[in-house]
């Protein structure tokens, strides 16, 4: 007959069970610690402090506001974004020349908003784009008329490039009859269209919004309505770019740590998909939220949408002004609706036609309140 296996004893059997239940209970302790160590690993990154950064800008409204408690909304931009990438941003103003200055010598962890150029790529390294700035040429309606102005006419105008800023790569060329200050130095912006003002420069070159910003200003003693902008349209007339639509980055050191900057790129590109994104591009593309109400001294009148319906607005009735008519604007929200002087572009902010969009008369509204 066959030999089978020898009987086991009692002993033995109670001895390969306890060493079965040790080794089942071996693995489930494994598996568990595997387990926490595994969820540890997932929120390591929201247990570590964030780390605060110094962060470099200018003046530069209204994308950069020093009174305003956010910053403005490059400022809001780069606290949200820095925020989700693990930094704390600690904002200091300075000169743009400064600024960067600060960020090459390690001082400063970014400077913001920057636009890109062969000389920073060269001497920084930048983030990933976001929001804009168009350029334009900026002159005195007084002494010129920007829609006929002949090429040769423009070339020999005296234009004030702005310091620490960085412009299209042909305007230097195009623009030769650099105007400085009394000190042999490039102009700030708000001193260049003070000089603009008085005629001691024909042509600034600056962002659309910001020198409407600053000519708008309490700070600025002058009508903003004297200046005016080359329009786009004539580049292909002259011959050469009069604008200039540039994204917006950080700018960091040459030696910054890529992984950091990747980082950073990486909160950038998740942000670019948010609602908040969106209203601060909007802000940046000139398309105002200006609170205002309907003036209760004005006999409500019958207004139609921009779709075509027709409503009535009662007195204090909210709204937010998205547009002021007889303006030069990039907000698409006004690229298609005839918006002259005396008239708004406006969304209905409270009442039954909340939300709807309407060309408004500007003396039925009430700002400032």
């Amino acid at each position: 007959m066959p030999q089978g296996d020898p009987v086991k004893t009692l002993a033995e059997l109670r001895r390969l069970g306890r060493a079965r239940s040790t080794a089942i209970g071996f693995i489930v302790v494994v598996l568990v610690i595997g387990s926490m160590a595994a969820a540890c690993r997932l929120n390591y990154s929201s247990l570590l402090p964030t780390r605060k950064v110094a962060i470099a800008t200018g003046e530069w409204g209204p994308m950069v506001v020093r009174t305003d408690s956010t910053g403005g909304p490059t400022i809001r931009f780069a606290a949200s974004v820095l925020g989700s990438a693990g930094f704390d941003p600690v904002v200091s103003f300075a000169t743009w020349e400064t600024a960067y200055s600060r960020v090459e010598r390690g001082e400063a962890f970014a400077a913001v908003p920057v636009v890109s150029s062969a000389t920073r790529l060269r001497d920084f390294t930048l983030s990933a784009p976001f929001l804009s700035v168009e350029y334009r040429i900026f002159y005195n309606r007084a002494r010129m008329n920007g829609d006929s102005i002949s090429a040769t006419e423009l070339r020999e105008k005296k234009t004030a490039f702005l310091a620490g800023y960085d412009y299209w790569p042909s305007a230097s060329s195009d623009f030769q009859n650099v105007a400085l200050d009394k000190f042999g130095n490039k102009y700030s912006a708000h001193a260049a269209f003070e000089a603009l003002r008085d005629g001691t420069v024909d042509l600034v070159l600056e962002g659309l919004e910001q020198g409407r910003y600053i000519t708008q200003s309490d700070r600025f003693a002058g009508d903003s309505a004297q200046f005016g902008t080359i329009p786009p349209m004539r580049s292909n007339q002259l011959g050469f770019p009069v604008s200039d639509q540039a994204p917006l980055h950080f700018l960091f050191s040459r030696s910054m740590d890529p992984r950091v900057v990747e980082k950073v790129n990486s909160a950038i590109i998740r942000f670019r998909g948010t609602d908040e994104y969106h209203e601060l591009e909007m802000a940046s593309l000139g398309c105002l939220n200006t609170k205002a109400a309907w003036n209760e001294d004005v006999d409500p009148v019958p207004l139609r949408s921009t779709s075509g319906s027709t409503f009535t607005v009662t007195e204090g009735t909210e709204v937010r002004v998205i547009v002021w008519g007889g303006q030069d604007t990039r907000c698409p929200a006004a690229a298609t609706i005839p918006l002259p002087a005396g008239f708004a572009l406006a969304k209905i902010w409270s009442g039954p036609d909340k939300g709807i969009l309407s060309v408004v008369p500007v003396s039925s509204l009430k700002t400032g309140e």
